[in-house]
């Protein structure tokens, strides 16, 4: 039941963070919504390849590696994850030929998908916490439990 609670999270954050990506495509580009389909795969492929697995990987080590008292707060999980957006925008960039530089990622195209990213990964984190992070009982955690 909790992986069936991620999935649905997981969803629900990658469209937030698609929308988040078109609102920020109309303020800095003053550009309407066009090429869905290419932001979809790229994006798609970027959270389910690399995006999901790494905020599993990444929260599975702060419930194990930090005190309850860290690690039960809504903050961390959101924080962890809007950290990691610059991950999988550099791979973006990497496999499209740009030279990866601190610079580059906050260019106005890497902005986009930085923000697509960090949002996702906001809304993620937050979801990852009332499923997973706030229980003191480990048998409530993914994995166990219902």
């Amino acid at each position: 039941m909790r992986w069936m609670k991620l999935a649905i999270i997981s969803i629900i954050s990658f469209f937030v963070g698609i929308l988040t990506y078109y609102v920020m495509l109309s303020i800095i580009w003053n550009q309407p919504i066009h090429d869905l389909i290419p932001v979809l795969l790229w994006g798609g492929g970027s959270y389910i390849i690399i995006v999901f697995p790494l905020y599993l990987l990444t929260f599975s080590l702060i419930q194990k590696k930090f005190q309850p008292a860290i690690s039960q707060t809504v903050w961390i999980y959101p924080l962890a994850a809007a950290l990691l957006c610059i991950i999988p925008t550099s791979l973006i960039f990497w496999m499209f030929g740009n030279v990866w530089s601190f610079k580059s990622m906050f260019s106005s195209e890497a902005i986009l998908f930085d923000s697509f990213f960090a949002v996702s990964g906001i809304v993620f984190g937050f979801g990852w916490w009332m499923i997973c992070g706030r229980t003191k009982n480990l048998k409530n955690r993914v994995g166990g439990g219902d």
